[in-house]
């Protein structure tokens, strides 16, 4: 098997320090996203590279404990927790998987070990924003037709790389399919970067909406993504410029 260098986004919840506790002030340089690589790993189907979709810190308590999720594209979301100690932070994935990652100027830098025992360097660096796709974008996610995964219409707007909008899930009922139009929303964040990446993460907004991290390629003047969720409903999204 060919082995390819693996991409790697990570985002950290934006601390918003009101105590001045040292153990939360210390974990500010954790704030943001970082993205890289872990080392030596193969190729997704579509012989593109498997990227870890997000690692998502919350802020971390008084005691330096951190917790959030991770999942490498195309399997299911994973909850993490772990312990931050000055510039080290140690992670374990309930999939068995164990980070442990230090600070080493502006780049993180560690390991990556998985439950069978393997071991893969891993290197972070803070992603820049790229504003070559900025403008207004619509399109749609489609998906198997089922009672419990409805299509759903993205608008989004992207400014100086930073994307912002929201996508409407639409129930389809009925043997005409008919349309009803429900409290189906999820804002829609992320950010265009210049290695050809396109980050969006989906915050369900009520009762049957949507809540996940995918990555997305500009092919062919189109906005192209694999939403593989977490759940039983997979999307195909794409968008195009307006």
């Amino acid at each position: 098997m060919t082995t390819r260098t693996i991409g790697l986004f990570i985002v950290s919840s934006i601390l918003t320090v009101v105590c001045a506790e040292p153990s939360i002030a210390a974990g500010e340089w954790l704030a943001g996203n970082w993205s890289g690589y872990i080392e030596g790993l193969g190729q997704g189907e579509e012989a593109r590279d498997i990227g870890a979709r997000v690692l998502l810190f919350n802020p971390p308590a008084a005691d330096g404990s951190v917790s959030g999720g991770m999942a490498i594209v195309g399997t299911p979301w994973g909850q993490v927790t772990g312990k931050l100690m000055g510039e080290s932070v140690s992670l374990d994935v309930n999939s068995g998987s164990h980070l442990e990652l230090k600070r080493n100027g502006d780049r993180l830098t560690g390991t990556w070990a998985f439950k069978g025992g393997q071991s893969k360097p891993i290197a972070l660096a803070r992603p820049h924003r790229a504003s070559t796709l900025d403008g207004a974008w619509k399109g749609e996610a489609t998906t198997a037709k089922s009672d419990k995964c409805w299509p759903g219409v993205y608008e989004v707007a992207i400014k100086d790389g930073v994307i912002s909008g929201s996508v409407h899930f639409i129930q389809l009922t009925g043997a005409g399919r008919d349309r009803r139009t429900w409290n189906h929303d999820s804002d829609v964040t992320g950010e265009v970067w210049p290695d050809g990446n396109i980050f969006f993460a989906l915050a369900g907004k009520g009762e049957q909406t949507r809540t996940t991290f995918f990555h997305a390629k500009l092919d062919g003047g189109v906005i192209k993504a694999l939403d593989p969720g977490g759940g039983m409903c997979v999307y195909r999204v794409e968008l195009s410029k307006h």
